[in-house]
């Protein structure tokens, strides 16, 4: 039996932009965790923004988003299920 992994790539839509990212790895997931300990609530933003800079999503068009589309663009970018 063989098994293939293949990096994955996920389409964000902003606005009417649509952006071509990578799907975080368990690395990528790894050091996000380990950016975000210990910082202060006026941090994370911060954190957030640069992690997804990471995974190819500008921090211009972060910057665009309201409060809650913002946590919930992190959250589906943490949620380890299929993406689709």
């Amino acid at each position: 039996m063989d098994f293939t992994a293949k990096r994955k790539t996920l389409k964000i839509s902003i606005e009417s932009e649509v952006f071509e990212i990578k799907a975080p790895s368990l690395k990528d997931l790894d050091q996000l965790q380990k950016d975000l300990k210990g910082k202060e609530a006026d941090e994370v933003t911060d954190v957030y923004l640069s992690w997804f800079e990471v995974l190819g999503l500008s921090k211009e068009a972060c910057l665009g988003l309201d409060g809650d589309d913002f946590i919930e663009l992190a959250k589906f970018l943490q949620t380890p299920s299929k993406k689709k």
